[in-house]
């Protein structure tokens, strides 16, 4: 076997023992791994280390060199002997309480340990032979340590295969069985070489004997690969192990073979073997994609700015985030591209949210260059291509590509979840460098909170305004019941009230002094058999009794009824009601309560001298109803209300005639509008579905 080969498989196998015992060691793993575990482990990191450093040493001359072998000798011997002493604790340990990590520390365990005692007398045996191989110098307690190491390792077999047959646990059968499996070979192996007396099996350079010496590093392999795959034991081994393994492995590998082997041949073509093997990696590099990736990235993470800081501000802005929910969108947007923007030092930041029909109705840009247009086509071209993102010149998608260089910009973020659209367009970062990929990651990952957090703000709001109008039905039922005993205690003694003073003014005639005075009292008691009776109407629960019902007709007296109100106002009242209106299915009392209350709210709206115009007519599929004034008009705080119950703009208004209408109308399947400008009036649009209506009048009919 050569040298080198010998060299570099038992220095490989130091590294992995290395590498496992670091991750033992690690205080998340540390109060999950069993002494047995860790003593084992520390025993063939012992053993392997000691023959790397003994082979190292091999052609050293000089009393130091002596002197270093014999410590490494000394150090094999220690994990040599550690070994089946951390077995046999580990045996004993599974049989008096199976494979529970966290079983109480038994002392008494620690007689496993008692063959160490030997080490001093086996330590002076190894200073006494100087010059001789390893195996020559403690030949005189070989076979007890064989006998020792053997009975252990039956002894483990069996208990394992007892385990075995009685675990529920497949991965812990699987390792059970590939323990058992190690330990029958290395067994095997270790009393076949030394029961053949033959020199050839039992000299340094036999390829069994090394067989023997990296047997135990298959165990450590196994665990580490049970460990990583099924979370064995509970522990963790960080993958950052493992890679370094796999580097100092072909770090090895290139020093003590690859390079004694290319040597001669850079010596003979007077070639330097450095820069070959340079220009070797460096078309490694660029022509695996994956690597170059990786490179890439190793060295945007080493020159570029720290990932740490970028993922820190990334969880800062995503847990500030949540504290804006409450928020409007264009506050949320405005304080989102803010942070962005200063979080990641970009040179403009700016965002768009779009509504059903792609409009945008929220625009946070402070670049007049950039119009609605442009950011509507290169929404369409991520859309298009169903990508959430696009960056740079290295995009696929040509047409948003071409748009990002026409804006200046180096990313684009599409905002989709459900009920949220929009667009989120970045510059360049410091220095006009664009964007890596971490900080295109943290952005996509920010965008889609963003969207979540404006989705949650919509929900909330519903919710709010469920939760709003589930208490004002509560209350109007309420009031409902309070209104019907009410108007029904006032009702009797307003008709007294109204008899007594009918009498009076008939005796006393219209010449009297007090003739004034009565019909005073006349006028307020039917004003407040009209409020009485108004309040009844809403306490009331709808009709059910429903005919056809002429629009036009019912429209038409309406305006004349209320035709002596205005002009007591000197108000204008004009309509415009189209010919051959279709009737439609409803209560006469409901079209008279929606025609009614939206004519007087617009005749009481002008004042006067003002104008108020009504128009009726059929369009496709629906009958509208337009009812305009050019009264105060309405303010927005009042308008985006204006439907809820106790919500008005009068001074002396109750505030429940538009909820009646929107309610009549909704019952019928309509909708109501209001356009409102103060100081130039306001006009309502009653849209009622024509087709449900009618289909109701044909079944009738």
């Amino acid at each position: 076997m050569p040298y080198e080969l010998r060299l570099f498989l038992i220095g490989a196998a130091a590294v992995i023992d290395t590498a496992l015992l670091l991750s033992i060691c690690e205080r998340s793993n540390w109060r999950r791994t069993a002494l047995p575990i860790v003593t084992l482990t520390i025993g063939v990191w012992l053993f392997h280390g000691g023959e790397f450093a003994n082979l190292l040493l091999l052609y050293s001359v000089g009393e130091w060199a002596e002197a270093a072998r014999w410590v490494a000798m000394s150090t094999m011997c220690v994990g040599l002997l550690l070994m089946p002493c951390a077995m046999l604790h580990g045996v004993l340990r599974v049989i008096r309480s199976g494979f529970d990590v966290n079983t109480q520390f038994r002392p008494a365990l620690l007689i496993s340990y008692a063959p160490l005692v030997i080490l001093p007398s086996v330590w002076f045996a190894l200073a006494k032979s100087p010059n001789e191989p390893f195996l020559a110098r403690v030949d005189g307690i070989l076979w007890q340590y064989l006998v020792f190491a053997g009975c252990v390792n039956v002894m483990a077999i069996v208990v394992f295969h007892l385990q075995r047959t009685r675990t529920e646990s497949q991965e812990l059968r699987r390792f059970l069985l590939a323990m058992e499996s190690f330990l029958c070979l290395l067994t095997g192996l270790l009393f076949i070489t030394f029961l053949l007396k033959d020199p050839r099996w039992r000299s340094p350079e036999s390829p069994l004997l090394l067989a023997i010496v990296l047997l135990p590093v298959a165990p450590a392999a196994l665990f580490t690969y049970f460990v990583i795959r099924y979370r064995f034991m509970r522990l963790v081994v960080e993958r950052t192990l493992v890679y370094g393994v796999i580097v100092v492995a072909a770090l090895l590998f290139h020093h003590l073979i690859l390079y004694r082997i290319a040597e001669p041949f850079a010596d003979r073509l007077r070639i330097d073997l450095g820069i070959l093997e340079g220009i070797i990696v460096f078309l490694l590099v660029m022509l695996y994609q994956p690597i170059r990736q990786r490179v890439a990235e190793a060295l945007h993470y080493l020159m570029g700015r720290s990932r740490n800081d970028i993922r820190q501000r990334t969880r800062e802005l995503a847990v500030e985030m949540w504290q804006h929910v409450a928020d409007e969108p264009q506050m949320l947007g405005q304080w989102f591209v803010t942070n962005v923007q200063e979080s990641f030092q970009l040179e403009s930041a700016a965002a768009w949210l779009f509504d059903e029909h792609d409009v945008p109705f929220v625009e946070i840009c402070d670049d007049s260059r950039i119009d609605a247009a442009t950011i509507a086509r290169l929404n369409r071209a991520l859309e298009s291509h169903s990508h959430v993102a696009c960056r740079g010149p290295s995009a696929s998608n040509h047409a948003a590509c071409e748009l990002l260089t026409e804006l200046n910009s180096s990313l684009a973020v599409r905002v989709a979840q459900e009920g949220v659209s929009g667009l989120l367009l970045l510059g360049r970062g410091r220095r006009a460098k664009e964007l890596g990929d971490e900080e295109t990651n943290a952005i996509l990952l920010l965008v889609e909170l963003f969207a979540v957090t404006l989705h949650n703000h919509y929900l909330q709001k519903r919710q709010i305004d469920a939760e709003r109008r589930a208490a004002q039905n509560e209350k109007l039922t309420t009031l409902g019941l309070l209104t019907s005993c009410i108007t029904h205690e006032i009702k009797n003694p307003l008709s007294s009230i109204k008899t007594i003073a009918t009498l009076l003014d008939e005796r006393t005639g219209p010449n009297d002094e007090n003739a004034e005075d009565i019909g005073l009292i006349l006028e307020e008691v039917d004003r407040l058999v009209n409020t009485t009776a108004q309040f009844l109407k809403f306490a009331r629960p709808a009709s059910e009794g429903k005919e056809a019902t002429d629009v036009a007709t019912v429209f038409q007296g309406v305006i004349h009824v209320l035709s002596h109100l205005a002009k007591k106002h000197n108000v204008y009242v004009e309509s415009s009601i189209a010919e051959d209106i279709p009737p439609i299915w409803c209560s006469e009392e409901t079209l008279r309560q929606i025609a009614f209350n939206l004519v007087l709210n617009a005749i009481e709206a002008t004042g006067t001298n003002g104008q108020v115009h009504i128009a009726i007519e059929q369009t496709v599929g629906a009958i509208v109803a337009t009812i305009r004034d050019n009264g105060i008009g309405v303010s927005d705080e009042i308008r985006s209300r204006i439907y809820e119950p106790f919500v008005t703009g009068k001074t002396q208004g109750t505030g429940i005639g538009l909820y009646v209408v929107r309610r009549n109308v909704e019952e019928l399947g309509g909708t109501i509008e209001c356009d409102s400008e103060l100081n130039r009036g306001t006009c309502f649009t009653v849209s009622l579905p024509l087709d449900k209506l009618r289909g109701k009048l044909d079944c009738a009919d």
